[in-house]
């Protein structure tokens, strides 16, 4: 009898990323950019401009020089936001949503935004960093579902993260669940 065998060759999921080195400048312009659930990594400048920068899991600033202009755009991720001083809003908007796998999604340090928009289906966490605010001029969206509550959590149970709308700023909120975090309005 012949015996037959059948190998199977299962790959794990290769992750990606784009990086862009110190002294680099991206400038996405007027256009579209879907990275395809990767994660960028900022060492030089990118400018979203009037574009639409999605599908990224994580956004980074990697270095101190690292630089990130919102312009009048989008940047849509799932995951992690590294902002920080870095971050140059403009007048755009930054959503963080479902996607790409992720778990949870986090600011990592004092940021400020334009436009914030969060939202879930599914029921996920936002972390904000304790200690520190982050503030938001123009809009604030923080969105569930019923049953699929979005979670608003400090990254130091017990130490409150700011949420700081600045004056004639806006909000829309609704089933969201706060814990360790204070919301101030000037």
């Amino acid at each position: 009898q012949a015996l037959a065998a059948t190998l199977l060759i299962v790959a794990a999921p290769a992750h990606a990323q784009v990086s862009i080195s110190p002294g680099s400048t991206w400038a996405l312009g007027g256009g579209t950019l879907d990275h395809g659930c990767t994660a960028l990594q900022v060492g030089g400048t990118a400018q979203v401009d009037g574009g639409q920068w999605t599908g990224m899991t994580d956004v980074s600033l990697t270095t101190p020089s690292g630089t990130l202009h919102g312009g009048s755009g989008v940047l849509a991720l799932s995951g992690q936001f590294g902002g920080g001083a870095g971050f140059v809003p403009g007048t755009g908007t930054v959503r963080m949503g479902d996607g790409c796998g992720s778990a949870g999604a986090g600011i990592g340090a004092a940021t400020g935004f334009y436009t914030l928009e969060v939202a879930t289906a599914q029921g996920r966490t936002l972390t904000l960093p304790a200690g520190a605010a982050v503030s938001i001029a123009h809009r604030l969206a923080l969105t569930g579902a019923p049953g699929q509550l979005l979670r608003l959590r400090s990254s130091s149970p017990g130490q409150a993260a700011i949420t700081a709308l600045q004056p004639g700023a806006s909000q829309s909120v609704a089933y969201v669940q706060v814990s360790d975090n204070h919301a101030t309005a000037q």
